[in-house]
């Protein structure tokens, strides 16, 4: 996940319960398996890892991104279906980052925070840039500096494709009437407040996107939703009990106040969590899950030099460029 470490430490929204900067430093054998987990379920809910509006039909090489590259799932995977281009890979930590011994010639893996400028060997240089699950990486709304810098990596005409967990639909399900969902209900109740209250992710940054897109030049050629099949209702169950179970590690000790909220106590104790999600593991064994629509947005670039973005330096230096993996 490719997030600005000075970006989330000055914001508001940065605590010792829900830290973008912490969650996403972080990284760890579990998170980079719940990763792979969720970059499975993405390709099979979306049906595709290249959108089919930018598959090439003339056999041409492409030069390809993807921001937030974690372990290389999307890259693999896509690199393997169109083995004939040229990809790169670009994170804020290198925790999950494959050796590139072992990476096929093709793939290559770089540090950076796509909240700052790219390094000038890279402005203008990609057809596509695919950026996918970056919902909390975005502090306040504070969208523009990230547009910015992926639309600043691509070619005049060049393409991005961005695939989103849209979090506003979030909701349960069960897979057979009279499964109990009230625990789980609960959590979400929870999740969404230390989302958006505690974390600042406030969301209307991706409501607004293809309008935001639209005024930096972009033309729309296709904004979809998918929604989950029966079939996946236990690996989507199994995905946020792992993540829910990753926050109780950042827990306080003390206990943590919390606005009125219909259905949540005034405050909540390590003891709550840890009960609240023993029953959602329940819950799910019997067959509830939660559940959110998937939002892909595929873009083209007005025909204009990448290199004018940054002819004032709005998003800033590149010290946020670091070596090649």
């Amino acid at each position: 996940m490719t997030v600005s470490p000075a970006t989330a430490g000055t914001q508001p929204g940065s605590n010792d319960v829900f830290s973008v900067q912490k969650y996403w430093k972080q990284q760890n054998f579990q998170s980079s398996a719940r990763l792979l987990m969720q970059a499975w379920l993405f390709k099979y809910q979306l049906g595709f890892d290249l959108h089919p509006k930018l598959v090439p039909r003339d056999g041409r090489t492409l030069k390809i991104a993807d921001i937030g590259c974690a372990n290389c799932a999307w890259l693999l995977d896509t690199a393997r279906e169109f083995p004939q281009h040229e990809y790169h890979g670009f994170d804020i930590t290198p925790a999950h980052f494959i050796s590139r011994r072992y990476l096929p010639k093709n793939i290559k893996t770089h540090v950076w925070d796509a909240f700052t400028r790219p390094a000038e060997d890279f402005v203008g240089q990609f057809d596509i840039v695919h950026i996918r699950a970056i919902f909390s990486a975005v502090v306040n709304n504070n969208a523009g500096p990230l547009i910015e810098s992926i639309l600043a990596l691509l070619k005049p005409g060049g393409h991005v494709q961005w695939d989103e967990s849209d979090v506003a639909s979030w909701h349960t399900v069960t897979s057979f009437p009279g499964v109990p969902t009230a625990a789980m209900e609960t959590m979400l109740k929870f999740q969404k407040h230390k989302i958006v209250d505690m974390g600042g992710l406030r969301g209307q940054w991706l409501r607004d996107l293809p309008t935001t897109l639209k005024q930096h030049g972009c033309e729309i050629l296709a904004d979809e939703r998918f929604h989950a099949g029966r079939e996946l209702y236990k690996a989507w169950a199994d995905n946020s009990l792992t993540t829910w179970q990753m926050g109780f590690a950042n827990w306080p000790d003390r206990p943590l106040p919390l606005p009125d909220i219909e259905g949540l106590p005034k405050e909540v104790t390590r003891e709550w969590y840890l009960d609240l999600f023993e029953q959602c593991v329940q819950e799910a064994e019997q067959g509830a899950t939660a559940l959110f629509d998937l939002h892909v947005l595929v873009v083209r670039k007005e025909e204009e030099e990448a290199e004018e973005k940054f002819a004032s330096g709005v998003v800033g230096s590149t010290n946020g460029w670091h070596r090649q993996y």
